[in-house]
């Protein structure tokens, strides 16, 4: 982003008819960014908005399951009881 001095700097030397490539040397800015603001002017300050990505799953929104109630943690209790009957040790 270039500064109001810079800026200045730029349109003064380009009204006396310096090229772009010189005018980027001169202050050390991209000949793309001196040539973006001598083109847009003021506008070429200020940064665009993003534009909004669609989410990866954006199309299957109508299939996610429902968040369930009850606070979020199942209980464990009954999880020592099913690996006793499949002969797992704990």
């Amino acid at each position: 982003m270039l500064t109001a001095e810079e800026r200045m700097e730029l349109d003064v030397l380009a009204k006396h008819g310096v090229k772009i490539r010189e005018l980027a040397k001169l202050t050390g800015r991209s000949r793309n960014t001196v040539r973006r603001y001598l083109r847009e002017g003021e506008a070429a300050a200020r940064r665009k908005p993003a534009r909004k990505r669609p989410e990866k799953l954006d199309p299957f929104q109508g299939l996610r399951r429902r968040p369930r109630r009850g606070g979020g943690a199942r209980s464990h209790s009954g999880d020592s009881a099913l690996s006793r009957d499949r002969g797992a040790r704990l």
